[in-house]
Parts: structure tokens; sequence; C-alpha cells
């Protein structure tokens, strides 16, 4: 009788195991920013939110004064039975453990959290512009989220809308132009290995790109629709006069072009536009090379480069 009870609590263990199937952190998360959310759009924005707060740049990727690739998000964890999961969920505990990550981490957790809130996204690889430099070739360097809304897709930064880098500090600060960001607006710093991801019809090629002046955040702000030169990088002889324009879906404008980020709108020439369209003349003062920045209603939206020809002295 003995033998027959073990026999049955044997025979019971084995029809009923005690494995039990949990939540991953991440899973919970991605329930609990969503829970009260009534739409895709309200979803995607609760967790952009969350991780533009939550999460911050990891620095130490930056060595030597030199910024390491952007995608290098290097995976160290002494937990074996990882390796079973999917390599995006298993960055995403990381990255949401450590609170840290480089944009690899960023939309890796991005993406995993639209996964559980069934929203269908993807991972775009690319080029990211964030200098002038000549000497630098662009590379895929960075990486970003796309999303599918209300039968669109869209277009996310969660690492450059949490904040940027100054030296090797972290400063964060949040910046709302890279959610849903017009796809004609994003091509000025992104462009995807994968053209598609440009979200445009007639995607402009990467020279192009690089060649084009430097958009700040208030260039959408402006709504700014147009602008001369179109190359970011402008040579001329002191004298000359180089001229600007900008058009603006606002009617009432105000424009400026400075050789100081910082310079105070009294002590420069500013005109005025009432039709949405302004015109700058500028003159090319000494031989140092320099920044020019274009200012409108009081803001910078574009930055050039300015290389002054040497004259050669006899």
């Amino acid at each position: 009788m003995i033998c027959w009870i073990s026999i049955l609590f044997f025979d019971n263990a084995f029809a009923q195991p005690s494995v039990h199937f949990t939540e991953t952190p991440v899973e919970s998360l991605s329930k609990k920013l969503t829970a009260s959310c009534k739409t895709d759009y309200e979803k995607v924005r609760s967790i952009f939110l969350w991780v533009t707060d939550n999460i911050s740049y990891h620095t130490k990727s930056i060595t030597n004064g030199r910024r390491r690739n952007d995608n290098e998000f290097i995976v160290e964890t002494d937990d074996t039975s990882s390796t079973l999961q999917p390599l995006i969920e298993h960055v995403a505990e990381i990255v949401l453990k450590r609170g840290t990550a480089v944009c690899d981490g960023y939309t890796k957790l991005f993406k995993s959290l639209c996964d559980h809130a069934a929203i269908r996204n993807e991972i775009i690889m690319g080029y990211a512009k964030t200098n002038f430099s000549t000497n630098t070739k662009f590379r895929t360097n960075h990486s970003w989220n796309a999303v599918l809304v209300d039968s669109s897709w869209h277009l996310i930064d969660v690492t450059w809308a949490s904040g940027f880098v100054y030296g090797s500090l972290y400063v964060k600060s949040f910046d709302d132009y890279y959610f849903f960001t017009p796809p004609r607006y994003f091509i000025r710093d992104h462009y995807p290995e994968d053209l598609k991801w440009t979200l445009l019809n007639d995607p402009p090629i990467l020279r192009e790109m690089y060649q084009s002046p430097f958009a700040y955040t208030e260039f959408l702000r402006q709504k700014t629709v147009s602008f001369s030169p179109a190359r970011g990088i402008l040579e001329a002889s002191i004298g000359d006069s180089l001229m600007f324009n900008i058009e603006s879906e606002y009617q009432k404008i105000t424009m400026a072009v400075s050789d100081m980020a910082f310079a105070d709108s009294a002590t420069i020439r500013t005109i005025s536009s009432v039709n949405g369209k302004a015109e700058y003349s500028y003159i090319v003062k000494d031989d140092s090379p320099q920044w020019l920045y274009i200012v409108c209603n009081d803001e910078i939206i574009l930055r050039y480069r300015l290389n002054v020809k040497t004259q050669n002295k006899k």
C-alpha cells in the first residue's frame, strides 16, 4: 500500500510540473506603462516618455576624448540562462537594470516595450549627422526606431530625445523634436541604410545630406519650408556678400545672419517679412574660418561653415 501511494505521488509530480513562466521585467513595465492607454499612439507616447526620462547615455563608451561607434553595446552578464532569451529582450533587460545605454540599448529597450504592447515597430540602422568635419566619412554609426500607428509609419529617435553628450558628460535634456518627426526633417540628420525607411518618395543621396547645413531643432519649430544655400560649407573672400534665403509657413518672420551663436539680437541687423519669405545679405568681414548662424524669429535654425579664401600677399 505504501508503494502504491508513492507511485501515485511520483506520477502526479510529472503530470503537474512545478515550473511557472513569469513575466519578464520589460514585459511587466510595458503593461504598466500602457495599462491606461486607449490608443496605439498613447501607448507609444507613454513608452517614449518613460525611456527618455529614465535611461541615461552610457558615457563610458567615449574614451580618450573620442566617441566610439554609438551602436556598440557590449553585453556583460554572468547569467548564462539569458542565452535562451532573444537578443533584443536580453539587451532590453540589461538596459532596464543598469539605467544606461548607447543608442543600440535605447532602441532595443524601446522596441521590446513596444513589442509587448503589440505595437508593430522596427529598429533602423543608419548614419547620424553629428558634425561638419570633412575628414569624417559617414558610416553606420547610429540606430533609431520606426513605429506603425494608425496605418502609417512614424520615426522616433529615443536616444537623441533623451539628451546629449558634451565632452564626456551626459546632459539630460528632453527633446520632443525626435518623436514622430516628419520624414522631410528627420532626413537632415538621419540617413538609413535601407532607403525605404526615409519614408520619402524621393530621398536625397547621402552626399547631399552630408553637405547640407546643420539644422537645429528650432528648424522644425519655426516651420521652415525651404532655405538656401543648400550646401553647408561655403567659401568666400573678404568683402564678398553671401545671400541667404529662408521660407516659413509662418507669414510674419524675422531673419538675421550672425557669426556668433549667442549674439544679442539688438547688436545684429534683422529684417522682417510678412509673406513668410526672407532674404539676407551677409558681408564677409575677415579671413578667419567661422560658423554662420541663421536666425529666424530669434531662434537659430541653421548653421553653415564659412571658409574664407586667403589672399596671396606680394
